[in-house]
């Protein structure tokens, strides 16, 4: 599933440059692009809780964009939250953490 994570190529999934496996301890380190705006909870604090119509629905459609991607990937993120979409500077929404994925089965 690590290689699975990697070939992920989308404009709103975070982009994953290195997966670390420690297979002693049986963890996942993942090495990815940083985002300066955060997550979408302090993105939205951050605007005041102001953000125009326009705003909340490019979210949207970013956020459902890239599970599509993870779906036509076989994956399913599982732990879908607004502290784990991070927002790049222009204010694209980037799904991130993906400790949770599974592949989809069926």
């Amino acid at each position: 599933m690590c290689e699975s994570l990697k070939d992920i190529t989308s404009p709103n999934t975070l982009k994953l440059n290195d997966i670390l496996c420690d297979e002693k301890d049986n963890q996942l380190f993942f090495v990815s692009e940083y985002c300066s705006a955060g997550n979408l909870n302090s993105f939205i604090e951050q605007s005041n809780n102001n953000l125009t119509d326009l705003q909340i629905a490019q979210i949207f459609t970013g956020i459902l964009k890239g599970l599509l991607t993870l779906r036509e990937k076989d994956l399913i993120h599982a732990d879908l939250k607004a502290e784990n979409i991070l927002m790049s500077s222009s204010g694209n929404p980037l799904i991130a953490d993906f400790g949770l994925a599974k592949m989809f089965l069926g």
